[in-house]
């Protein structure tokens, strides 16, 4: 919904979403999740996919789906510049829904 402005209402465990981009040049990326999940609805397990990394993570509970926390995930590196896909993954699901997914921002470290 427009008012919502992130991906959401994932009730199914069995849908994921992924996103194609060019990367600008290889190397270690920390990511950034801005996520929200209901009250009582948090403790869903998910994973970040990009090239040969993979993050996983327990969603927590924010006290609304649209109660937006920005979490440190860790990092991925990316091999080469050039496209690539990062994946958000459903491993379980604890509540109504996995989560509800406002951003997802890759910081380059130096």
């Amino acid at each position: 919904q427009p008012h919502k402005n992130c991906l959401g209402y994932w009730a199914n465990p069995a849908d994921w979403a992924s996103w194609d981009f060019t990367a600008t040049e290889a190397g270690t990326y920390r990511v950034f999740l801005t996520q929200g999940c209901g009250k009582g609805h948090g403790g869903s397990v998910a994973k970040v996919l990009l090239d040969k990394s993979e993050i996983e993570f327990t969603v927590a509970d924010t006290g609304g789906f649209q109660n937006w926390l920005r979490r440190d995930l860790g990092t991925v590196e990316i091999a080469a510049a050039g496209p690539a896909r990062l994946e958000v993954r459903p491993v379980s699901k604890a509540g109504v829904a996995v989560m509800d997914i406002q951003k997802i921002e890759l910081v380059r470290e130096r």
